[in-house]
C-alpha cells in the first residue's frame, strides 16, 4: 500500500516531496490503469468507486510530478549512474530511500542533533545493539554539512551499501562481517579473549594490548552511556527484534533501568549474572516505567536462543562493544575494527628459566580449570579447596611474573595481575575487593597473579592487628577461590605458616647464572629479531662479546630486558643525530653501545654494594627473606 488512510482527512507531505518521487514508478503505475469506464464509474459511482478514485488522484499527482521529475529527478539519476555515482546537496534524500542498507563513518561521538538550522541534512538511522543478551533496533543520527557542486556518494559519510560494495569489490563489506563474526561470538559466549590496538571510544586515548569483551558484565559494572534503542514494535521488523543470543541473563538491563539493577560490586554471586529473587525482579519490573510498547514486550517474551545470524543482521550490527582493558583493569568501550582474535602461544612458555619438571607441573595443576572433565576433591566441605594455589618464590629477576604471562598465553585465558595497588590496605574494605577480582577470574576462567604479594602472606604479629586482619581476609578469600591463583614473593621466609598449608604447588627459583643469564640474553634477541626486523639490528660481534661476557656480570631478568633496550636507544638516538640520516635504513646496536650500558650498571651495583658492604642475596639472608646459597633453594609439592 503506498499511503495510509488517515484520521484527519488530510495528508501533507513537503517539498522536495521525497516519499512521492521514491515511489514514482508506483504511482505511474497506478496512473496508467485508468480508462474511460474507470473515469464513470469514479464520477457516476459503482463497487469500483474507491479503486478508480484512487487512480484518477494518481492521474492528478502525475500531472504535478513530471515537470519535477524532469527537471531535477532525471538529472539526478544521471549523475547516479556514473562509474563513481556523484549527487549534488539538494538532492542528497534521493538515493537515500527509507529501508536502505547504508554504510555510515562514524566518529567515535555519534549523537542525535536537532534539526539542521544550517541547512544541513540530518539522516536517522537504525542499527543492531545488544544488551548482551538480545539484539534490538538502537536509533542514531548522522548530519551532512551543505556543500557546493556534486562529490562522490562514497565520499560522504552515509552512503548505499551497494553503491560502495560495487565501487570496492566488497571489501568493506567482508570486514565488517568479520567484525560482526567475532562479536557475536563473544556475546554468545558471555566474554572473549582478543587482542586490541586502537582508540577508546568516546575518549582521546588508544590501548593496545589484550582485553576482555564482556557486553553484558560491562552494562552491569561501568558508568559507560549507550545509545538509545528503537522502543516501539514493528511487525515488519520482527527480525530485527528482541533476538535471542544468551540466555544467561534473568531480566533486561535496558538504558533507563540501569539504576534499578542489583549492585554486583557490592554483592557475590555463584556465576556471571546478576542474581535477584522472584519478589526482587517482581518490585523491579513495577517499578520500571514503561520503556517497551506492549508488543515489543510480547515479541520478546518466547523465543529460543539463535545459533547463527543472518548476514544481513551481521552487516546491521553495532561494531562497538563494551570490553575490560587488563592492563589497565578497567571498561571501555572498543571499536570491533581494531581487534584480533587472541590464539594460544607456546613461545613464552620455551623462554622459561625452570626445570622441565616444575613446568610440567605447573602446567598440570593450570590446566585443570579448562578441562571440562569433573575432579575430584579432597575437601569435606563443598565449595572448599577447590582452586590451585601455586607459590612462586626466588630474588627479584628470576622469571616469576614471566612464568604466569606465560602460562596465560599458553592456557589461552585473561591474566588478572594484581599488585597491593588493586587490592588495597585498608583492612575494612580489602575482603570486599578480593571478592570483586575473584569473581571476576571466576566469571571469565582467568588466571589470577597476585605479584609481590608479601602484605598478604606475612607472619601474623599479636602487636599489629591491622595487618593481622589483612592476612586473615586474604586466606578466607583464597580457600574459596575456584579458579588458579599464583601467588609471587621475594620473600619466602616470612609467609605466614596458615599460607604454606593453603599452597598446593611452591616452585623456587634460583638466582641466574652464566648458563640462564645467556639464554635470557638469546631470548631477547629472537624476540627484536622477531619484532623489529628490518628496523634494529645486533651486531654480530656485539651479540658475540655479550654471550661470550654473561658470567662475568651479576644482572637478573629484568636488568638485561632494561640493558638491551637502553643500548638499542643510544643507538637509535646517535643515528638520528647523524646528519645523513634516512629513517629508512637499520639501525645497527655496536659492541660499544653495550659496553658504556654495562659498565655504568656495573659501576651502579658496585657503588651500592659498598654502602650496604653486602649484595642483595646476603641482606635477603640476613633478613631471613630467604636463602639463595646452595640448599635454600627449594621446588616441593605442598
Amino acid at each position: 500500500m503506498l499511503l495510509n488512510e488517515t484520521r484527519g482527512g488530510e495528508l501533507v507531505i513537503e517539498e522536495p516531496f521525497a516519499v512521492l518521487f521514491h515511489y514514482f514508478d508506483a504511482i505511474a503505475a497506478m496512473a496508467d490503469e485508468t480508462t474511460g469506464t474507470n473515469v464513470r464509474n469514479a464520477k457516476y459511482g459503482s463497487k469500483d468507486q474507491g479503486k478508480d478514485f484512487k487512480v484518477v488522484h494518481a492521474q492528478h499527482l502525475m500531472e504535478f510530478l513530471r515537470p519535477i521529475h524532469t527537471e531535477s529527478i532525471l538529472a539526478c539519476e544521471k549523475y547516479l549512474s556514473n562509474s563513481v555515482p556523484q549527487v549534488a546537496f539538494d538532492m542528497i534524500w534521493y538515493p537515500l530511500k527509507p529501508g536502505t542498507d547504508v554504510y555510515v563513518q562514524l566518529d567515535g561521538s555519534t549523537h542525535a542533533a536537532g534539526a539542521g538550522s544550517d541547512g544541513s541534512w540530518l539522516v536517522d538511522l537504525w542499527r543492531l545493539e545488544t544488551d548482551g543478551s538480545r539484539l534490538r533496533r538502537g536509533f542514531i543520527s548522522k548530519r551532512i554539512n551543505p556543500y557546493s557542486g556534486l562529490l562522490d556518494l562514497v565520499n560522504l559519510p552515509v552512503c548505499p551499501v551497494s553503491i560502495w560494495d560495487a565501487n570496492n569489490g566488497g571489501e568493506r563489506r567482508e570486514k565488517i562481517l568479520r567484525r560482526s563474526t567475532t562479536l557475536f561470538k563473544a556475546l554468545q559466549r558471555g566474554n572473549l579473549l582478543v587482542d586490541y590496538k586502537g582508540p577508546i571510544k568516546e575518549t582521546a586515548q588508544y590501548y593496545t594490548g589484550k582485553v576482555v569483551i564482556d557486553h553484558r558484565r560491562g552494562r552491569a559494572e561501568s558508568d559507560i552511556n549507550l545509545p538509545p534503542q528503537i522502543n516501539h514494535y514493528f511487525d515488519r521488523f520482527h527480525e530485527y527484534e528482541g533476538i535471542l543470543i544468551n540466555k544467561d541473563r534473568s531480566f533486561y538491563t535496558t538504558q533507563d533501568t540501569q539504576t534499578r539493577l542489583p549492585n554486583r560490586k557490592s554483592q557475590r554471586a555463584g556465576s556471571n549474572d546478576a542474581v535477584v529473587n522472584g519478589d526482587e525482579l517482581q518490585a523491579w519490573l513495577n517499578d520500571v516505567p514503561e520503556h517497551r510498547s506492549p508488543e515489543m514486550i510480547r515479541a520478546e517474551a518466547g523465543g529460543s536462543v539463535v545459533e547463527q545470524l543472518t548476514e544481513h543482521q551481521l552487516i546491521l550490527l553495532c561494531p562497538d562493544a563494551l570490553a575490560y582493558g587488563l592492563r589497565r583493569k578497567h571498561w571501555m568501550m572498543i571499536s570491533l575494527d581494531y581487534v584480533q582474535e587472541s590464539v594460544p602461544s607456546n613461545e613464552s612458555i620455551s623462554n622459561l628459566i625452570i626445570a622441565q619438571d616444575e613446568l610440567k607441573t605447573i602446567q598440570a595443576l593450570s590446566n585443570r580449570q579448562n578441562s571440562e572433565t569433573r575432579h575430584w576433591s579432597a575437601d569435606f566441605i563443598e565449595g572448599k579447596g577447590s582452586g590451585q594455589i601455586i607459590l612462586l618464590h626466588g630474588p627479584p629477576g628470576v622469571g616469576k611474573t614471566y612464568t604466569v604471562e606465560a602460562i596465560s598465553e599458553w592456557l589461552h585465558r585473561p591474566l588478572l595481575a594484581l599488585t597491593v595497588a588493586d587490592i588495597g590496605t585498608v583492612e575494612t574494605l580489602v575482603e570486599g575487593e578480593l571478592m570483586k577480582w575473584f569473581d571476576l577470574a571466576e566469571a571469565w576462567n582467568a588466571v589470577l597473579l597476585v605479584d609481590e604479594a608479601d602484605i598478604f602472606l606475612e607472619r601474623r604479629q599479636n602487636r599489629d592487628l591491622a595487618r593481622n586482619e589483612l592476612v586473615s581476609a586474604f586466606l578466607r578469600r583464597m580457600e574459596y577461590f575456584k579458579g588458579l591463583l599464583f601467588l609471587t614473593t621475594n620473600r619466602v621466609g616470612q609467609i605466614d605458616d596458615a599460607f604454606i598449608s593453603r599452597v598446593h604447588v611452591a616452585i623456587g627459583y634460583q638466582a641466574l647464572n652464566e648458563e640462564t643469564r645467556r639464554k635470557v640474553w638469546s631470548g631477547f634477541f629472537r624476540k627484536l629479531v622477531r619484532e623489529r626486523a628490518g628496523k634494529v639490528q645486533i651486531a654480530s660481534d656485539a651479540k658475540k662479546w655479550v654471550l661470550e661476557t654473561a658470567g662475568e656480570t651479576s644482572l637478573n631478568g629484568r636488568d638485561i630486558r632494561n640493558a638491551l633496550q637502553t643500548a638499542i636507544t643510544l643507538a637509535e638516538f646517535e643515528s638520528e643525530e647523524d646528519p645523513d640520516y634516512d629513517a629508512a635504513l637499520v639501525t645497527v646496536v655496536t659492541k660499544a653501545h653495550f659496553q658504556k650500558v654495562l659498565e655504568m650498571c656495573n659501576r651502579f651495583r658496585s657503588y651500592v654494594t659498598s654502602i650496604r658492604r653486602e649484595d642483595e642475596m646476603k641482606r635477603a639472608q640476613g633478613r631471613g627473606d630467604r636463602n639463595d646459597y646452595g640448599n635454600g633453594f627449594d621446588s616441593r609439592m605442598c
